[in-house]
């Protein structure tokens, strides 16, 4: 089953509001019509979140909608930096579904059906004969010099704009322009989700590459599934772009998830071989003994975001865990849970962060209080994972 029939049976089954419905997601994927794109779902859900949905509804009152209709398409391709192709596919199936149509001219309407135009009476599409819409060129110089890869263009792209680019859905098109992704097709919907899923200002905030760098790449992997050698080595162009590394540090950085892992177990070692830590020193730690068995992301269309740990006490046996929850969820209920190991990698203490249901929507936090009965810095791994009830 195509896109477009899903949502057409779906529209008939339970009216035109229901494309604006984020339950709409759950049931496209629940009849597997992502399967092939997962693209998709992302501009589906998007379209849903920054209002668009509605807007589309809106026009069902405009006679002829086709100018309003392909702006909106094009502005939230601008927006969003989605693939053009996607775009056009998902606006395209809800037009079909809610029968948004290009109207008849006056003079059209004199015309007998036989010697009628077709297209003036059947529902319009965008035009996709070009890869992109020819008014949607990013608005920066062209004055740049070559770059040879991805990580140069970066660093170059941020010399010029600033930090700030990297959250901009232009800095997807200003890398396009230069061919940066020619070499490394995947790392341009890798970047995509780093910048629409706030990873981006994420890295901006942290403003240094240490273990809540490595943390954050770590928990980008497990949440959206990409490839993790791929992620590494995007977040690596990032980190040496904004001057957290230089080009020394940069070959030293393991083209691998393993040594991240490794990175990260050697930056908590030594924060463990101070005499006295500090708060900042602990939730470093913690952040780094993080490990994620659920993708979140694509089974759940959820992010956990912000985690942070707060401890007492100058050997500490306790702490609070507070996190953000974002999105919409797609299951009846996600059940989330934390389990803390040892040094020996025994298991002592499984604890349930959240439970969350249908009526959750869009935004929730994590704050609980966790007791493990001995020493923090005796923790080697906390496993997050999740289950459905």
């Amino acid at each position: 089953m195509t896109l477009e029939e899903a949502i057409n049976k779906l529209v008939l089954e339970n009216g035109e509001d229901y494309i604006a419905n984020p339950d709409i997601v759950k049931s496209l994927s629940r009849k597997r019509v992502f399967s092939q794109n997962p693209e998709l779902k992302d501009i589906y859900l998007s379209l849903i979140n920054v209002g668009y949905a509605h807007k589309l509804l809106e026009l069902m009152g405009i006679y002829n909608c086709e100018e309003e209709f392909n702006e909106l398409a094009n502005n939230f391709y601008r927006r969003l930096s989605y693939s053009w192709e996607g775009v056009s596919e998902v606006f395209d199936a809800i037009s079909s579904a809610i029968g948004l149509t290009a109207g008849e001219t006056e003079d059209e309407e004199e015309f007998d059906d036989e010697d009628s135009p077709e297209e003036d009476r059947t529902e319009y599409h965008i035009n996709t004969s070009d890869s992109e819409p020819k008014d949607f060129l990013p608005q920066h110089s062209l004055n740049y010099p070559s770059a040879e890869s991805l990580r140069e263009t970066i660093k170059m792209v941020i010399e010029t704009n600033g930090a700030e680019i990297i959250k901009d859905a232009r800095f997807i098109n200003i890398l396009s322009d230069f061919k940066a992704f020619d070499d490394f097709p995947s790392s341009r919907y890798i970047l995509k989700a780093i910048i629409t899923d706030g990873y981006a200002s994420k890295l901006i905030s942290i403003g240094q590459w240490n273990a809540k760098t490595i943390a954050l790449c770590q928990r980008f992997i497990s949440t959206t599934g990409f490839q993790p050698d791929f992620v590494d080595s995007v977040f690596q162009s990032l980190v040496y772009g904004l001057g957290y590394i230089d080009s020394r540090e940069l070959k030293n950085q393991a083209s691998n998830r393993g040594s991240q892992v490794s990175r990260s177990k050697t930056t908590n070692r030594n924060i463990l071989q101070k005499k006295k830590l500090s708060k900042d020193d602990y939730n470093s730690f913690l952040l780094g003994l993080i490990e994620w068995k659920t993708d979140f992301s694509l089974k759940y269309g959820i992010t956990i975001d912000n985690i942070s740990f707060e401890v007492e006490g100058e050997v500490p046996q306790a702490f609070d865990i507070n996190a953000e929850i974002n999105g919409f969820l797609l299951e009846s209920n996600c059940d989330i849970w934390a389990v803390f190991y040892d040094k020996d990698n025994r298991i002592r203490k499984k604890e349930n962060l959240i439970f969350l249901n249908d009526s959750y929507v869009d935004f929730t936090v994590i704050s609980q209080y966790i007791e493990l009965g001995f020493p923090i810095r005796k923790l080697s791994r906390i496993v997050i994972y999740a289950v459905n009830v």
